[in-house]
């Protein structure tokens, strides 16, 4: 037999949320003795156009080894619009109302982000980086968009 759908969902809510309590008990622990870094996204579901936010976590173990740690994945308020004050709202809310970690948690932390202009407003408070995969990647398509190169490839038939 099988188990009914209500009593999945919940054991699956409860496995979650015990995982979550140790991984903020493991993160919170790392930041004692080293800064950590955290990268955040939003994007927006095509198809129901819901827009999501993500947090992950970056560290290095005492035992030298690079852990990354995806902290939450919610759904952005549907009625906020996607502003820096909105982002940095809920980024908190994340951080400390649902996970846990102590209010201060945002000055502590190296926020790595895409250059999109809400997420630097959001993190304009704190210390954060571009994400240079984004950076390259801008510089890329730049490049390989204008029409002088255009002019220097030869067509391929």
């Amino acid at each position: 037999m099988l188990p009914d759908p209500t009593t999945i969902s919940r054991r699956c809510k409860e496995a979650a949320a015990s995982k979550r309590l140790t991984v903020v008990k493991e993160i919170s622990e790392i930041m004692r003795d080293i800064i950590v870094g955290m990268t955040t996204d939003m994007w927006t579901d095509d198809f129901c156009k819901n827009s999501f936010l993500t947090i992950t976590c970056h560290y290095i173990t005492p035992d030298f080894l690079l852990r990354s740690r995806v902290l939450t994945t919610v759904m952005f308020p549907p009625e906020e619009a996607k502003t820096g004050d909105n982002i940095r709202r809920e980024l908190q809310r994340q951080l400390v109302s649902v996970l846990g970690f102590d209010a201060c948690i945002m000055n502590k932390v190296i926020w790595v982000t895409d250059q999109g202009s809400n997420i630097i407003a959001a993190l304009a408070l704190y210390h954060r980086l571009d994400c240079q995969d984004h950076v390259y990647n801008t510089i890329l398509r730049r490049a390989l968009d204008c029409d002088e190169l255009r002019d220097c490839v030869p067509e391929i038939t």
